[in-house]
């Protein structure tokens, strides 16, 4: 949740070119309106995680059963997971909802 009250933040200081502390203000008053969504964009995405976490947490029967080179597979999967996909949904749709607020209260 701490996370997904500054999430907006990016978006507002990119396209808005708002200035730092501003953009964090309405980046939080953003999330006040709108908590349900934004939990959900954040939330979802990071389920993905998982599988990954079950793997870390079974570390030590992993290696007993199968290779020790299967944790450097698992740790490099969760690092794929975390920077490649959980990020740049979260990022994207996250602008994407800020541009459709933004879109609305403009026109």
């Amino acid at each position: 949740i701490f996370q997904a009250a500054f999430i907006y933040a990016v978006p507002e200081m990119i396209i808005a070119k708002e200035k730092f502390i501003k953009a964090i203000a309405k980046s939080v008053i953003l999330f006040k309106k709108t908590f349900i969504t934004t939990s959900l964009l954040v939330g979802l995405p990071m389920l993905a995680y998982i599988p990954i976490i079950f793997l870390n947490c079974n570390a030590g029967f992993l290696i007993q059963k199968t290779h020790p080179w299967c944790m450097f597979v698992i740790l490099f999967l969760g690092i794929a997971v975390s920077s490649l996909i959980i990020d740049s949904v979260v990022i994207t749709s996250s602008t994407v909802f800020y541009l459709m607020k933004t879109q609305k209260k403009g026109a």
